[in-house]
């Protein structure tokens, strides 16, 4: 499935904050890394702000619906292990 969903972004087929919804939905919070690995470090630099955004309240879509806080919250800790990331706000 992830493999599917990169291909379609990367062929323009979905959008970034697309891929990022579908992405969050499947992310198991115990073990976010089967998802996020597969990401480009763009989308998940993308990813932390969308993440940061749901955890305060702030982000709305039309995508579907939107992560559950703890998926959200899981994304944003593996990303900001994984990336050199600078925050602003914190959950």
């Amino acid at each position: 499935m992830m493999h599917s969903l990169v291909e379609k972004y990367q062929r323009g087929m979905i959008t970034d904050d697309h891929l990022i919804v579908e992405c969050l939905n499947m992310l198991d919070p115990r073990n976010p890394d089967p998802v996020l690995s597969e990401l480009p470090d763009r989308i998940l630099r993308r990813m932390h702000r969308f993440a940061s955004e749901c955890l305060h309240g702030q982000m709305k879509t039309n995508f579907g619906v939107l992560p559950a806080r703890d998926q959200a919250l899981a994304a944003r800790r593996w990303i900001e292990q994984s990336l050199p990331i600078t925050t602003s706000k914190t959950a």
